[in-house]
This record gives C-alpha cells, sequence and structure tokens, in this order.
C-alpha cells in the first residue's frame, strides 16, 4: 500500500483489571506508565519540510519526554519501534520490538541516541504491534497506562488495528486515540474512524504543540471521594460496602467499603475517565447509581443520600435465631442474612424475605425509613427418622405441597421442621414392586418427633 503523507499519533489509555489489592496498597502505587509505539519502517526516510520524517519524530519526541519527565517524575516512559529490523522486501509483519523498556528520569540522550542508532526500512505492523503493548505493562491494578502510537500512514500488514482495539475494548482496554494527518484526504481519514479522532496538522510546530497536549491530559490525575450521607446532610454511621462498575461490561472494577470515622478515613481512588461507572452500593438489597459523571483532572466527592431502616426479627429467645435470604420481588440481589436483628437495610417498596426454615416462608413487605420491619417468630420443631434399610422419602404438608426430600442412604436423619401436621412419603428402595407409603405426623414446638421405619 502506498502510503499517505500522515502522522499518526494514536493514545490508548489502559486500565486493567486483573487481580485483587488492598486498599492501603492501591494507595501507594498510584503508578502511572506511558509507551510510546514509533513507527520506523522504510516510508519515515521521506522528507517533511526540511528534515527526513524520522529525524523529525525522534528529536520532537526526545525534546517532549526530556521536559516531560523533567515535571513528572512519578512517570515510566517505555519506547517501542516498529519496522525497523528487517527491509521491506523481506516482507515482515512481526517486526516490532520494545527497545527502551519502562524507566523513570528518561532525558533527552538516552531517547535520541537509542533511536537515532536505527534505520528506518521495513513494513508498517500497526495492529501487531498495537497488541503487542499490553505484553509491555506490568500488571498493576492501580496504574493508569497510557499509549502513544506515532505513524505516518496507515497499516500495510494486512492487520485490522480496528479489530485489534475492538477486541482490546473486550478486555476492558479503553482506546481513545488522536490522528494528526498531513494533506491526508477525507477517504483515508474515514478508514481510521474506527479507532480515532482525526486532526489535520500543518508543521512540526503543531505536531509538538498537541503531543505535548496529549502528555499533559495523561499525566492529570483524576481521583474520588465517595461518602454516604442521611437525610440531614449527616454522615451515615455505618460501615458499608461498595464497588466501581464497568457499565459497558457489567464487571468489578475496584471495590472498597466506606468508613463513617471521618474525611480522611475515606478512599481517594484513582479513576479512569473512559470508563463509564455504576456505583453498586452493597445494602441489603444493593443499590445501583448511574447518574453519576466523572470530570477529567480534578479530584471529586460524591455525597451519596441513603435512605436506611431496620428489620427486626421475632425471636422467643436467643437461643433460636432466624436465619433468612433477602431479594427483591424478581428473585435478583439477593443476600444471605444471618442470625441478624436490627440490622440495616436500603428503603424499599417491596422486599422478599425467606425464612430459611422447612418449609421455606417467604413474605414480601416494604422497608420504611420511619418503622422497623417486623418479621414473625415462627415456632418450629424437630423431626427425626431412623431406617432400618434403604428408603425414598419426602415431605409434603397437609395440604400436599412439596416441602423437602430427604437422604435415602442414611440411617438417622433429624431436621427443623415449622410446627404444623405433615405427611411422610416413602418406598423402600430394594423392593422396587412395593407400593408408595404415607403417614402422617405432627411437629409441636420445641418438641422432637421420632419415627422408625423396620
Amino acid at each position: 500500500m502506498i502510503k499517505n503523507l500522515t502522522l499518526l499519533v494514536l493514545i490508548v489509555l489502559i486500565h486493567s483489571n486483573l487481580e485483587a489489592q488492598d486498599e492501603a496498597e492501591r494507595q501507594r502505587n498510584f503508578d502511572k506508565r506511558v509507551l510510546f509505539i514509533l513507527d520506523g519502517s522504510g516510508s519515515l526516510n521521506e522528507r517533511w519540510q526540511n528534515e527526513s520524517k524520522w529525524e523529525m519524530a525522534i528529536s520532537t519526541l526526545s525534546n517532549l519526554i526530556d521536559s516531560f519527565q523533567t515535571i513528572n517524575k512519578d512517570f515510566e516512559i517505555a519506547i517501542r519501534v516498529l519496522g525497523h529490523q528487517h527491509a521491506r522486501s523481506e516482507h515482515r509483519c512481526d517486526d516490532s520490538k520494545l527497545e527502551i523498556p519502562f524507566s523513570k528520569g528518561l532525558g533527552y540522550d538516552k531517547v535520541y541516541n537509542t533511536l537515532r542508532r536505527m534505520q528506518p526500512k521495513g513494513r508498517t505492523p500497526l495492529a501487531y504491534s498495537i497488541a503487542l503493548s499490553e505484553q509491555d505493562f506490568p500488571k498493576d491494578i492501580t496504574a493508569l497506562h497510557s499509549v502513544v502510537l506515532v505513524t505516518d500512514g496507515l497499516e500495510n500488514c494486512d492487520g485490522n488495528p480496528c479489530e485489534v482495539a475492538t477486541r482490546l475494548r473486550e478486555r476492558n482496554i479503553f482506546i481513545t486515540p488522536y490522528i494528526i494527518g498531513l494533506g491526508i484526504d477525507s477517504l483515508e481519514s474515514q478508514k481510521l474512524e474506527c479507532i480515532g479522532k482525526f486532526i489535520d496538522t500543518k508543521d512540526k510546530t503543531v505536531f509538538r504543540t498537541v503531543v505535548r497536549t496529549i502528555l499533559t491530559e495523561v499525566s492529570t490525575k483524576t481521583t474520588l471521594h465517595i461518602s454516604f450521607i442521611d437525610q440531614d446532610s449527616s454522615p451515615i454511621k455505618i460501615y458499608i460496602p461498595y464497588s466501581l462498575i464497568d457499565r459497558r461490561t457489567k464487571r468489578d472494577i475496584s471495590n472498597f467499603i466506606y468508613s463513617p470515622i471521618s474525611k480522611r478515613s475515606l478512599d481517594t481512588i484513582p479513576v479512569n475517565t473512559q470508563y463509564e461507572y455504576e456505583l453498586r452500593i452493597h445494602t441489603n438489597p444493593p443499590m445501583d447509581i448511574i447518574d453519576r459523571k466523572i470530570i477529567q483532572g480534578i479530584h471529586q466527592n460524591w455525597q451519596i443520600p441513603l435512605q436506611l431502616s431496620t428489620i427486626d426479627l421475632e425471636l422467643k429467645d436467643k437461643k433460636s435465631p432466624q436465619n433468612y435470604q433477602l431479594s427483591d420481588p424478581y428473585m435478583n440481589n439477593f443476600q444471605t442474612v444471618n442470625n441478624a436483628q436490627s440490622y440495616s437495610y436500603a428503603v424499599s417498596d417491596s422486599i422478599q424475605l425467606d425464612l430459611f426454615q422447612w418449609p421455606i416462608l417467604s413474605l414480601t413487605k416494604p422497608v420504611k425509613k420511619e418503622l422497623a420491619t417486623i418479621v414473625p417468630f415462627v415456632p418450629k420443631g424437630n423431626f427425626q427418622i431412623k431406617t432400618v434399610e434403604a428408603m425414598d422419602m419426602s415431605i409434603f404438608d397437609k395440604s400436599w405441597n412439596f416441602v423437602k426430600r430427604l437422604n435415602s442412604e442414611a440411617s438417622i436423619q433429624k431436621i427443623e421442621l415449622e410446627a404444623r401436621e405433615y405427611y411422610l412419603v416413602y418406598k423402600r428402595k430394594p423392593d422396587p414392586t412395593q407400593n408408595t407409603a404415607f403417614s402422617s405426623f405432627r411437629i409441636l414446638e420445641g418438641q422432637t418427633f421420632n419415627i422408625i421405619l423396620p
């Protein structure tokens, strides 16, 4: 493919969600890395105004990196070069190498002296190099990773940068490119729209300005504090877990616990503005906040109003606690609660409470701000059965609603049942021709009903 006189600068912001890390480590290690992918293919020997495009690129980048790292000492910078190891006649579309690994404090001499020893000569495997760039970064959940790709033309190795960009996005690696063209026509610029925003440049000065703007943008921190307040704007006084969710994939990006002690106890969260975040608050049931915007380059405070109430269990005594599962009426966002009384819940028009007992008791109730939701005490007793041989056995209530299947191989079984009447339905496994039999029994509160099947 004959290349257009085009200068392409592609910035890829990468925020990998790879593995869990505690918050203390997160705050200590907000690392920032920029990887330059520099086109070293044969067309970079062509003249651009008074010098070759290669000389313009390496001298400009060396100066910009030097001045950038002088100010941003916490940044690590690396350089990958493509198309510089093999002649174009060799048709090598795997010509891409990390020439300068990530390091801090790169100066002009280090960058320029390394790059000037190389001679542009080969093809332009853009898609291949963009894909390899993911491997150049350390696996770091807390870091903000950026890639800047500099090339004078389009892919000519039959790769598809658009498809690569899509695959990276599917792995939560986001691409926001800037395409800076020199005399590119509208038809050629359309081929790049899938991965970038086209910017027309006229000379080296504009190129320098645009690249400096991009570096300034990726070096700007965006952080967030999240707190929860009551209706009177006072801080919520309980600990609340919450998560930031990627709205597109619905995957957790990071997880935190709100602590109500003071503002200093709030997590400082570095955020990537390329995500569309949802805030999931792990109350009971969980709540999703999707209408909050993140502004790039500043610290933001989100104060989230919550209305919480309590659910109280009526217990006859502390020795017989009640466990239950909470969900919405459509069985979404369920959560199991063990032995809880006066526990905080999000105010809701309708929640479903399934008490863990036999049979399961399901209650649909509103949770109101003013009043505690009372879950009534359910009297229970025990059912114990002893069998001499293996049997298939099931318990039904008096309306012949199925309650529970028993372990057919166990010789002694004991379960807790609500105090009422039941049927035991059974059949001996060694003699499948025998008719199914049943017998009725009653469970009394606090007592054990014993039965032996010979």
